[in-house]
């Protein structure tokens, strides 16, 4: 009987800890967004806008979009252009995508491209400064 309860008592504890690791990485991320409807609402708005600039314009060419048509000018918002057209007959929508790509684009490249070089400049003022061996 006594040897019974000690079997008890070892699965106990085995399922306890098993049960009572906390969660990591990925899974908080989830959770605390789960937790706030913001935060949930902005990432939910935020990935519909990148995927509006990045496969926006699979569907959209670009020859037809940026081509002048005078005749088209300031034509008020229709089925076929959904926020006008400018003062040079081109769709708004479609330049609106087409700028908002390059212009994530551009951010991206630059913000990659400050941080190569900053990582550089900081390795060659360490090293220089205090030696490799400092590190």
């Amino acid at each position: 009987m006594e040897q019974n309860n000690v079997n008890t008592v070892e699965e106990t504890v085995v399922e306890e800890s098993t049960v009572s690791t906390p969660p990591a990485g990925f899974q908080v991320i989830v959770r605390e967004f789960l937790k706030d409807k913001i935060a949930l609402t902005a990432l939910i708005l935020l990935v519909l806008i990148f995927l509006v600039i990045f496969i926006g314009p699979m569907f959209i060419n670009e020859d037809t979009a940026l081509k002048v048509n005078i005749l088209g000018r300031y034509k008020a918002p229709s089925n076929a252009h959904i926020l006008g057209t400018d003062e040079s007959g081109r769709d708004v929508l479609a330049l609106l995508i087409i700028g908002a790509r390059n212009s994530v684009l551009i951010g991206f490249s630059v913000t990659i491209l400050t941080c190569i070089i900053g990582i550089i400049v900081g390795l060659i003022s360490v090293t220089t400064v205090n030696g490799w061996t400092q590190l």
